[in-house]
């Protein structure tokens, strides 16, 4: 995705795994999550390289919605709302709310 003058829209999808501390007990959920990318800027190089991200992640606890913007299709700045799909949520912990993410993506073309 580095500079690429001709795509307006971009799909990416992902996988992984968050791991933490809920209610003094250790957890780990996965989690997948869907990308559009978007810049309609047109004979530019440079200007090409940031777009505007819509997206969702979800896990088996909840669904979050995100709207953001990424650097190279590499780094992004996303937030969003969280809405629980399990009252119980994970160990006792119900998880709905704001929710911003910086993340960094190592595109597939990279590890060749």
């Amino acid at each position: 995705m580095l500079f690429l003058s001709n795509d307006d829209v971009l799909f990416r999808v992902g996988a992984s795994a968050l791991m933490g501390s809920a209610n003094n007990e250790f957890a780990i959920m996965p989690k997948v999550n869907a990308d559009f990318l978007l810049n309609f800027q047109k004979n530019v190089d440079f200007y090409h390289a940031h777009y505007f991200v819509l997206g969702a992640e979800a896990t088996n606890k909840y669904i979050a919605p995100k709207v953001g913007f990424s650097l190279f299709g590499i780094l992004d700045l996303t937030g969003g709302y969280g809405f629980s799909l399990d009252k119980d949520g994970i160990n006792g912990k119900e998880l709905k709310g704001l929710n911003i993410n910086f993340t960094i993506n190592i595109p597939l073309v990279l590890l060749n």
